[in-house]
């Protein structure tokens, strides 16, 4: 009759050499240092939806400041246009999520970020009655501010995260 460590050995010799040393104690140590860097990490996505609250009168702000010349608009018209801007965002994202639990690809990711891109753009142009060339303008600074803006704060909770759990 075979003994339990006999089974052992055969698995073990068929391991690839990175994974059999140390009697796999070294992937156990990999497992937890990963999870000690995850932890923060899954923490701070879990303070997005915060974020892009937060981020929805700064983007109402940016249109203010972009468009300081239309008097005829306020503070309030940026911050609808804001919010229209992040729900018609969210719900893309939310079709993407759904495809993506299908097949995730890089093609289905591109085209994600070109529709918000292009939609913006859209909305942009109707909205504020501007051309084409204008709005797509707007659109990339708007993205490139928003983008900068976003990875700070995610910067920061990241570090505070990350302050609470001792990283290696």
């Amino acid at each position: 009759m075979n003994s339990g460590t006999d089974s052992v050995h055969v698995v073990k010799d068929k391991l690839p050499g990175w994974m059999s040393t140390n009697d796999g104690k070294e992937i156990l140590d990999n497992k937890a240092k990963f999870e000690e860097v995850a932890k923060p990490l899954e923490e701070s996505m879990h303070q997005m939806p915060k974020v892009c609250f937060f981020l929805v009168p700064l983007v109402a702000l940016m249109l203010k400041l972009l468009l300081y010349k239309r008097k005829d608009l306020f503070f309030v018209d940026h911050a609808v246009f804001s919010i229209h801007l992040h729900s018609a965002a969210f719900l893309m994202l939310l079709v993407y999520d759904i495809i993506a639990s299908l097949q995730t690809s890089l093609i289905l990711s591109f085209a994600l970020y070109f529709g918000i891109v292009a939609y913006t753009t859209a909305a942009l142009s109707h909205t504020y009655k501007m051309n084409t060339g204008r709005a797509i303008g707007y659109t990339l600074l708007l993205a490139a501010i928003y983008v900068v803006v976003w990875i700070a704060i995610l910067m920061t909770i990241l570090m505070y995260y990350s302050k609470r759990h001792t990283i290696i």
